[in-house]
């Protein structure tokens, strides 16, 4: 396989040049102005950013993040105090946790309850049958495993080169073929529930995105999504030949747009209508 990643940190990642699967979804959806706005964080983010550490590595997650287990704490404030209703607002619980935050300053603090549900939620992927066929019956027949791995390629529009990059959560090398999977935490992971996600939040432009800067097929990018609550039940998704082809003419057109821009200066805003107004 000619395919290579770069293994650089997150942070290196974002900071590089190059346009990110999030920002050219956001120029599908809307503008390039909207797309060159930092995203605001927010605890779904975070929860996701984390989830993706641990699927990653569950054994190498504490190195990163010191799990808050409040469990003794909130027992005996209830003990010393059992008219409180929320010991989490009380001052000894406050005192306690900056404890506990002072003496993991270099790590990311995730509670006992986030903790719980990565856990959960890992447990029912990799017991799944989808995961054991699919996915780890690949990797122990020797293929390459590339997890966190950063891509960058240049991508020519009418007006110029462009620079593209990705960092899949997932890829599987061997075999003469190459299979992305991303992980996508959801509130409902059945067919008709996802496949509304799936549309509403542009992963099929984020799927084609990834497998053209890898270098890969679309047809060999799985979604892999798992429920946050019980029954933390998960399925694997694939794109059809229909999906990958109407997602790739928008993703065309979005390149398109980004590339005026960055060679002309033109075109940062709403798309400009042929008519004065447009029927709905």
């Amino acid at each position: 396989m000619s395919i290579k990643a770069q293994f650089i940190d997150a942070d290196k990642y974002h900071a590089m040049d190059g346009w990110s699967s999030t920002q050219v979804k956001t120029v599908v959806r809307h503008s390039i102005e909207r797309a060159l706005i930092p995203l605001d964080d927010t605890p779904a983010l975070s929860f996701g950013r984390t989830m993706h550490d641990y699927f990653e590595s569950p054994t190498g997650f504490n190195e990163k993040y010191a799990v808050f287990d409040d469990t003794d704490i909130i027992r005996s404030i209830r003990a010393r105090r059992p008219d409180i209703t929320a010991p989490a607002m009380t001052k000894d619980y406050k005192q306690e946790k900056a404890k506990f935050e002072a003496e993991n300053s270099d790590k990311t603090i995730v509670s006992l309850q986030d903790y719980d549900t990565l856990r959960s939620m890992y447990e029912s992927v990799t017991s799944s049958s989808f995961y054991r066929n699919r996915i780890q019956s690949t990797i122990n027949e020797g293929a390459d495993v590339v997890r966190e791995g950063s891509f960058f390629a240049p991508y020519e529009t009418e007006y110029g080169v462009i620079q593209l990059k990705a960092r899949p959560d997932l890829m599987i090398l061997g075999n003469g073929r190459a299979m992305i999977v991303d992980w996508k935490s959801c509130g409902d992971a059945s067919q008709h529930a996802f496949r509304r996600d799936f549309f509403k939040y542009l992963y099929d432009i984020q799927a084609v995105f990834y497998s053209r800067v890898a270098q890969i097929s679309a047809y060999e990018f799985y979604f892999v999504a798992v429920e946050k609550t019980e029954p933390y039940a998960c399925a694997m998704y694939s794109l059809s030949e229909e999906t990958v082809s109407l997602a790739e003419q928008r993703l065309d057109e979005a390149l398109e747009r980004i590339g005026r821009y960055v060679h002309t200066g033109e075109g940062a805003g709403l798309p400009v209508p042929e008519e004065s107004s447009i029927c709905l």
